[in-house]
């Protein structure tokens, strides 16, 4: 992780501390879910609901109604109204990079998570007006989980 000469606070110092231990580890089974969700893994593997046989890390970061992009400092990899070969080469690419910093945009609560090598996954939050759901989650390795949404609604809470 790299260090600011500002320490962080709100969000960005919470994001940073639900991911302690998740930074300078690889992320793993990248996956594009429904429409253009995304799911990244960092950290040891463990089975999750046993019914689907789905395996997950003890990190596990969940984009479901934010829109997204990986970029590298030269180049868009891809977004999320590419088509759907693209979104998945661009969310592949991931696999194997090693986290290194996130920070959150307020008052959006985006989040950008940066990679050891300049790549990034920015986040663009935005308020539904018709109430929506989550906008994305990250499922921490104590059972905890950082959800985001719906609107601008920030909170931590115990995996059901």
């Amino acid at each position: 992780m790299s260090i600011s000469s500002a320490l962080p606070t709100g969000p960005t110092a919470e994001l940073r501390e639900d991911l302690d231990g998740a930074f300078r580890l690889p992320v793993w089974g990248s996956k594009l879910g429904l429409g253009s969700s995304l799911r990244l893994n960092f950290g040891q593997a463990h089975m999750g609901d046993p019914r689907f046989g789905q395996w997950y890390g003890a990190w596990h970061l969940w984009i479901y109604f934010a829109a997204w992009r990986i970029e590298t400092p030269g180049s868009v990899l891809g977004a999320c109204e590419d088509s759907r070969e693209e979104m998945e080469r661009a969310i592949v690419s991931l696999d194997g990079k090693v986290l290194s910093e996130c920070d959150v945009d307020i008052p959006s609560l985006s989040p950008t998570f940066h990679f050891s090598d300049g790549t990034r996954l920015r986040t663009f939050t935005h308020y539904n007006m018709e109430g929506g759901g989550e906008q994305w989650m990250l499922f921490r390795r104590d059972g905890m989980v950082r959800v985001v949404g719906p609107g601008y609604s920030w909170n931590l809470q115990r995996q059901q």
